[in-house]
C-alpha cells in the first residue's frame, strides 16, 4: 500500500519523503521549474545603475527578483554575475539579491548579465542585462581660493597688467566634477575687470590713481550641480614704485661762474630729473647741500634753476651738491656736484694795472 501511494504521488508530479523509522510520509506537491524570468525592481527592462568613483563598497538600494514558471514550481534561485565581469562587481546584500561594487577611480560604463539559476534544476536559468555606469558625483560645495598673498590688488598707472596670483577652486567631495566657471560680479566701478583663461584677474590701463578702491567679487559656479562660492577683491590704482632718479644739467659745464657783488642765476641752464620707471610718480624735490656759511647764498627753485646772492668777501670756489629726491619714494635720489667760482673785482683791477705798467716799461726800452 505504501509503495502504491508513493508511485501515485510521483505520478502527480509531487515529491515525498517517507521515514521508515516512524512510518510518517512528508510530501510537497510541486513541479520542477520550466522557465525563470529575472526582474530588477519589479521590471524586466534592462536597468542602468549609477555609481560614483572613489566610493568604497556600495550596495544598490533596489533588488533582483526571479519569477519561476509554473507558479507551483519551487522559486528558490541563486543570483550570480556572468563570468568575465569586472571582479569589483558582485551580488550581495542581506538576501544576496543586490548589486554590490567596489571603488572605481575613473568614470566608466560596464555592461554584464545578472543570472538567476534554479536551485532545483541548475539547467534552468534566466538573466537580465545590467549597465553599471560609474560617474563623478556632483559637487556638494566649492571653495574659491587665490594663490596670491592678498586679495587687495594693485594696478600700476599706465601699465596694462594682471594679478600675480590666480583664482582656483576646490570642490567637495574631492572626487566630484572639478569643472568650475568664474565671473566678475558686484563691480562698483565702470572699469572692465575680468578673468583670463588661466585664472588671473586682468584690468585695463589706468592713467591716474583712482580716488577710491574698486570693490568686486569673483563668483565660482560648479558646472555640474550649480553650487557657488564668492571671494571679494579690492583693486587700487597707484604709480609704480620708483627704482631710480636720473638728474642732469642742461649745460655741459657744471662749474658756474658768478662775480663779486652780483646776484644771479644759471638763466636758461637748469637741472632736470627723470624718474624710472616712466610709469612711476614723476614728481621730485631739489635740495642743495652746501657749507653752512653759504647756505643763504645759493638756492634752487622747484624748476631746477640755481640762484645765488651777492658775495663780497671771498674769491674761493663754493662746492655744493644738488640732490633730487623722488616724492613718492624719497630713498631714490641722485647727487650732482657743482662749483661756483666767485671772482674778486678788486684783484681784477690790480692785475690790469700791473699789466699796463709792464707794457709801458717795455715800450720805454
Amino acid at each position: 500500500m505504501g509503495k502504491f501511494l508513493k508511485k501515485f504521488l510521483l505520478f502527480l508530479g509531487s515529491t515525498c519523503t517517507i521515514s521508515s523509522v516512524i512510518n510518517v510520509a512528508s510530501c510537497s506537491y510541486s513541479q520542477n521549474p520550466k522557465t525563470i524570468e529575472v526582474k530588477y525592481n519589479n521590471s524586466i527592462d534592462s536597468p542602468t545603475i549609477v555609481g560614483y568613483i572613489e566610493q568604497d563598497e556600495t550596495i544598490d538600494d533596489k533588488t533582483f527578483t526571479a519569477v519561476v514558471t509554473p507558479s507551483s514550481a519551487p522559486n528558490d534561485v541563486t543570483f550570480t554575475i556572468e563570468e568575465g565581469t569586472d571582479p569589483r562587481i558582485k551580488i550581495g546584500g542581506t538576501n544576496n539579491n543586490q548589486l554590490v561594487w567596489g571603488k572605481f577611480s575613473n568614470p566608466d560604463d560596464i555592461t554584464f548579465n545578472v543570472i538567476a539559476t534554479s536551485n532545483v534544476d541548475h539547467a534552468i536559468f534566466g538573466e537580465i542585462k545590467v549597465t553599471l555606469s560609474i560617474k563623478r558625483p556632483n559637487p556638494t560645495s566649492i571653495e574659491l581660493k587665490y594663490s596670491g598673498e592678498s586679495t587687495n590688488l594693485v594696478a600700476t598707472i599706465k601699465d596694462t597688467t594682471k594679478s600675480t596670483g590666480k583664482i582656483y577652486s576646490e570642490v567637495s567631495p574631492s572626487y566630484a566634477h572639478p569643472e568650475v566657471t568664474y565671473q566678475i560680479k558686484n563691480n562698483d566701478s565702470s572699469v572692465d575687470i575680468s578673468l583670463d583663461s588661466d585664472g588671473y584677474i586682468t584690468w585695463p590701463q589706468f592713467q591716474t590713481p583712482t580716488n577710491q578702491d574698486i570693490h568686486f567679487d569673483v563668483v565660482g559656479t560648479a558646472v555640474y550641480g550649480g553650487v557657488t562660492d564668492t571671494k571679494p577683491f579690492t583693486l587700487k590704482a597707484i604709480y609704480a614704485k620708483t627704482t631710480s632718479v636720473e638728474l642732469s644739467y642742461s649745460s655741459q659745464d657744471t662749474n658756474l661762474t658768478g662775480y663779486i657783488s652780483e646776484e644771479g642765476s644759471t638763466g636758461t641752464d637748469k637741472l632736470s630729473a627723470v624718474v624710472h620707471p616712466d610709469n612711476a610718480d614723476q614728481s621730485i624735490t631739489y635740495e642743495i647741500n652746501i657749507p653752512d656759511e653759504y647756505k643763504n647764498n645759493v638756492t634752487i627753485d622747484s624748476n631746477g634753476i640755481i640762484k645765488w646772492t651777492a658775495i663780497d668777501t671771498t674769491i674761493d670756489s663754493i662746492p655744493f651738491s644738488v640732490v633730487a629726491k623722488s616724492t613718492a619714494d624719497p630713498t631714490k635720489l641722485v647727487i650732482l656736484w657743482i662749483l661756483i667760482w666767485w671772482l674778486l673785482e678788486e684783484i681784477q683791477q690790480v692785475l690790469e694795472l700791473i699789466i699796463q705798467k709792464v707794457l709801458i716799461y717795455k715800450l720805454q726800452f
